[in-house]
């Protein structure tokens, strides 16, 4: 959880971190907290949270990473440190989820949305949020339960070959393919005693 004012960077609350007992933790801190830069630096904010999401993804370069930036503001950029198009165009390009929760009437819904490109949420006062974090709470959890893992033990032992996975409607009964992956290996190096449950 990082928080932002008119300052040029963000503020750490919360590191990245597993314990829920934590996130909450600094939620609840945040009734005392006190804006430096009574600005607002709401597109900078972005384009930092991008960048640390694409430091952590580098972090876990061999793994499988998927990562999402939350933004929720009540109000529109001040700064001006970064334009309204700069910033939507790097969000749209991110292969990062990024949604965007606006509070009041003084946010630019436009712009929100634009950030905002697997989903934005608005709400006109505080009474209307929960839902609206139920909402955004479940396009998150529809989002991590769409990724799936498929181990393959290839009897190849050397040279590259093609591999498809195709994926069959299992309810229209005709067999058809719906839509079908390729991809390339090298099999140089590979061995005997592959277990696809180590995946």
């Amino acid at each position: 959880i990082f928080t932002f004012d008119g300052r040029e960077d963000i503020q750490e609350l919360v590191d990245f971190t597993a314990e829920s007992e934590s996130l909450i933790a600094g939620i609840e801190s945040l009734s005392g907290y006190e804006v430096v830069d009574n600005s607002t630096n709401l597109n900078g904010a972005v384009i930092e949270g991008l960048e640390l999401l694409d430091a952590r993804e580098a972090a876990y370069a061999n793994e499988m990473f998927s990562g999402s930036l939350v933004v929720f503001t009540d109000g529109t950029d001040q700064a001006g440190r970064v334009s309204d198009s700069d910033v939507e165009s790097a969000a749209q390009a991110t292969n990062h989820y990024v949604y965007t929760v606006g509070l009041s009437g003084e946010v630019d819904s436009d712009h929100l949305t634009g950030i905002g490109k697997d989903g934005a949420w608005f709400a006109a006062g505080v009474d209307g949020l929960e839902a609206v974090f139920q909402d955004l709470g479940a396009a998150i959890v529809a989002q991590a339960s769409s990724y799936y893992i498929l181990a393959y033990c290839s009897p190849k032992r050397a040279g590259e070959h093609d591999l498809e996975l195709q994926l069959i409607d299992p309810e229209d009964g005709t067999g058809d393919v719906v839509s079908s992956l390729n991809y390339t290996f090298d099999a140089e190096g590979f061995e005997g005693g592959c277990d696809s449950s180590f995946f």
